[in-house]
């Protein structure tokens, strides 16, 4: 999670207890960063061992790099599904957590016999219970392998992370952190074995008082990691008994009919116990109400289980950590999704590496592209909601903005797609070594890669969907790749070197999806407008485009989405000059003429440009991102609900503007009197403003809950005549404020002050506060508000600040950022209880 946009820089033996692995781990960090890591190094070698006793260790002897103050709560809630049968496991884990000898605990068991839901479910237990330890750490290693283990950790106890920071430089304040409590570290879905100290977690010998438990796929792996067998606790399937209970519950609130109830038993017998196979199976059948559905169903899944052993896929060939009734089950239930655009979605998904998490956007993007719809968002999310009511899909590292595909289901699906599928996403690989990739195959995915050229091919294929993304060193195509792949739907070149649009791309008669974001290229070219059949083309982020010839547009009669955020700006003006007063250009009017446009992103720069954009009604209710920047002549500007379907704003360097109105619009573009709840920009999610040093946000109407009610992320940069930003508390969905370099901000929420009719309650979702350079600022607020989720506050470069409020914080300790010289200057009522709502970490 990248917290802070723009200001924080957010084999071996694997004896995870060797006592010279910290040595080496530390001596190779100081020799990477000298000072930095001697002070760390230093601090390592002073610190006793907490177990031998933690209440002795002073607020002088912690270092910057760990709290002054108690750590966030110990025990945070984890979802979980029904965690049925889990309870002799539990007892057991419990058992060897109270065992003075034990210091680390393996679970193991094949994939989807509930080994994850035994951890969140021991997380949760100690909500309940009284404990010794000081944080219950729950990690999975599905998403981002050790690097996603890193993170999780890092984040649970309270350190800023950055993407940018190495693993070995991760692992030093992570270990920092760990020194200093007793803790349960629960981590799950350990694929390959983990060395734990690269990941930060102290060595730990007899008698420790901080224990680890590590979930993998088998016995061998725990052992590997430093599990004695004695410590290993094998999860087998569930009992009959149980595995009933949790078919039905997933069969629906209407249990079989009784002539029905002995087939569905047997039908739920085929699924082994597994977990994962009796909530899939049991979707599946939800809608079944005759004896004849459940009588077919059972058939199928003998012979989903038949053909597996025909096929050599028994038990001993199995891919490890997998078992036959689980294949056989998900292969059932794959089958029985429908209609065909079911299967179709969830098939594309394996193409994307294993373990990762999804975009929902970039998914029904593709979807779209692929035309397994025909280009209505909506019903892209109701087809992303489907598949994990089915149990095909769960959610992803960022729950409402990304979904997650079990590889289980992946490994069968490409097993099933062999020859047709080639997902070799991030692989590390550089190059396709020879055309086969391309002979047989419809779908290709080599995104996330290293690979820097394309091998030529040596006849047509049938290819229709080649993925590129994310292969930096990749500059161009083979030349007539493109009459070597006529069929081709779907091409995705964005984050790749492409510095020019590949020659011959006109040879494309079918393509509908075209991706060449976060590239070089500097001019599309004339032939883009022959490719007649493209429904997308995406070109967010080219910042070095500055061509595109007039007249392309109009003939792409099938566009539905054209992303040019962040992007080309130098659009032609209504009397045929364009902005930039030199090269010919497409102007509005052109992009009219695409009447299935509803998906468009648009970046303006010019004061005239806006007022001809924001005047067409088609753009203005097409447009669901907009730019705005560089207008230095603009004096004021309105943001009107005309644009409906807008999800992201950002205004920039339009340094003399005064008046940035929000909300309500009449039919000739005045604002709208009436009362604020006539006024909404329902889809907007996210609004930037930066370097609008003169400009006050004017609200049309009554600002109310309803106005803005999907605005997740606020951030406000060096913007000079805000004094405060009270109207945030009407955003019921806010998860996200960052403001920075505001001269007259005297405080973030001034209830007292405000006209507006605002009830002193508080922010649901907000997570994160993030305040730089506000000289004026003299408190965050007054008035108790509720934050419940309230988790990270980050405060630089704020002189003025000289207390925080005692409540107001969520249930949890909220960690605090900033310098410890202002930390320490901090005033307080109470020193004991004002502070203790803070758990504070120094700034580098």
């Amino acid at each position: 999670m990248k917290i802070l946009p723009g200001f924080l820089s957010a084999k071996r033996s694997l004896n995870p207890f060797r006592s010279n692995r910290s040595a080496q781990l530390l001596q190779q960090f100081q020799q990477q960063q000298q000072q930095q890591q001697q002070q760390q190094l230093l601090f390592l070698q002073s610190c006793r061992n907490p177990d031998e006793n933690e209440s002795q260790i002073s607020c002088q002897e912690r270092s910057d790099d760990v709290p002054h103050r108690p750590t966030p709560a110990a025990v945070m809630h984890v979802p979980v599904d029904e965690p049925l049968g889990v309870e002799k496991n539990l007892e057991k884990i419990r058992n060897l957590l109270s065992d003075p000898e034990v210091s680390l605990i393996g679970v193991a068991g094949v994939g989807g016999v509930g080994k994850t839901t035994l951890l969140k479910a021991l997380n949760n237990s100690f909500l309940e219970q009284r404990h010794d330890f000081d944080a219950v750490i729950f990690a999975s290693a599905f998403y981002g392998g050790e690097r996603g283990l890193q993170a999780a950790i890092a984040r649970r106890l309270g350190l800023p992370w950055e993407d940018s920071r190495s693993k070995m430089a991760n692992a030093v304040r992570i270990s920092v952190a760990l020194k200093r409590r007793r803790f349960l570290l629960l981590i799950d879905d350990i694929v390959n074995p983990v060395d734990l100290e690269e990941l930060g977690v102290p060595p730990k010998g007899p008698r420790s008082k901080s224990k680890v438990v590590v979930a993998a796929r088998s016995e061998q792996i725990c052992r590997s990691m430093g599990v004695l067998p004695e410590h290993v606790i094998n999860v087998g399937p569930m009992e009959p008994c149980t595995a009933w209970q949790l078919f039905l519950r997933h069969v629906g609130t209407e249990a079989p009919q009784p002539c029905i109830m002995d087939i569905a038993k047997r039908v739920a017998g085929e699924c082994g116990g597994f977990p994962l196979g009796l909530r899939a199976v049991g979707h599946a059948m939800s809608t079944a109400r005759t004896i004849d559905e459940w009588l077919q169903s059972l058939e199928a899944l003998k012979r989903s289980k038949d053909k597996l052993e025909r096929e050599g896929k028994a038990r001993e060939t199995l891919p490890p950590g997998i078992e036959q009734a689980v294949l056989s089950t998900l292969k059932f239930c794959y089958k029985k999704l429908g209609p065909e655009k079911l299967r179709a979605g969830i098939s594309y998904c394996a193409l994307f590496p294993k373990n990762h998490s999804i975009p929902k956007d970039d998914l029904i993007c593709y979807w779209i592209g692929e035309g397994i719809l025909e280009g209505a968002h909506n019903e892209g999310e109701s087809l992303v909601d489907k598949l994990k009511s089915f149990g095909m899909l769960k959610e992803g590292a960022d729950p409402e903005q990304e979904v997650g595909m079990d590889d289980i289901l992946r490994d069968l699906i490409l097993q099933m797609k062999k020859g047709e599928f080639i997902a070799e996403a991030g692989r590390g690989l550089t190059g396709t070594q020879s055309s086969h990739y391309f002979e047989a195959a419809k779908k290709v995915s080599l995104m996330h890669n290293d690979v820097t050229e394309i091998e030529q091919l040596l006849q047509p294929s049938e290819l229709a969907s080649l993925n590129l993304r994310s292969n930096n060193r990749l500059r161009k195509l083979p030349d007539d790749f493109f009459g070597m792949t006529p069929y081709l739907r779907l091409l995705d070149l964005s984050h790749t070197g492409i510095r020019e649009t590949p020659k011959g791309i006109s040879r494309l008669a079918f393509l509908r999806h075209l991706d060449l974001s976060f590239t070089k290229i500097k001019s599309l070219p004339e032939e883009i407008g022959e490719i007649r059949s493209l429904v997308q083309l995406i070109l967010e982020g080219t910042t070095s485009l500055t061509t595109i010839p007039p007249g392309i547009l109009p003939k792409l009669t099938k566009m539905a989405k054209l992303n040019l955020y962040c992007s080309y700006s130098d659009w032609e003006l209504k009397d045929g000059k364009d902005v930039a007063g030199e090269n010919e250009g497409p102007s509005f009017d052109e992009l009219k003429y695409l009447e299935q446009l509803t998906d468009l992103g648009i970046t303006i720069s010019s004061t005239a440009s806006w007022e001809d954009f924001a005047s067409c009604e088609k753009l203005t209710r097409s447009a669901t991102r907009l730019m705005v920047k560089d207008c230095g002549d603009m004096r004021s500007m309105h943001l009107s609900t005309k644009f409906k379907n807008l999800k992201e704003a950002n205004f920039s360097d339009c340094s003399f503007l005064k008046e940035l109105e929000v909300g309500g619009s009449t039919a000739d573009g005045r604002p709208e009197e009436a009362e604020g709840s006539k006024w909404k920009l329902s889809h907007l999610e996210v609004l930037r403003l930066k370097a609008l040093y003169e400009a006050s946000i004017i609200w049309a109407g009554v600002l109310t809950r309803e106005c803005l009610p999907l605005l997740r992320e606020v951030e406000i940069s060096f913007c000079h005549e805000l004094k405060d930003v009270t109207w945030v508390i009407q955003l019921e969905r806010i998860e996200r404020v960052i403001l920075d370099t505001c001269k007259k901000i005297e405080q973030v929420i001034n209830i007292e002050r405000s006209t507006m009719s605002i009830r002193p309650c508080g922010l649901p979702r907000l997570r994160i506060l993030a305040i730089r350079n506000l000289p004026k600022l003299m408190s965050l607020w007054t008035l108790p508000l509720s934050l419940p989720e309230l988790e990270y506050v980050k405060v630089l470069q704020c002189p003025q600040l000289r207390s925080l409020p005692q409540s107001g914080t969520g249930e949890n300790m909220t960690v605090i950022h900033g310098e410890k010289e202002w930390w320490d200057a901090l005033e307080w009522k109470n020193d004991t209880e004002d502070c203790s709502s803070w758990y504070f970490q120094a700034a580098e």
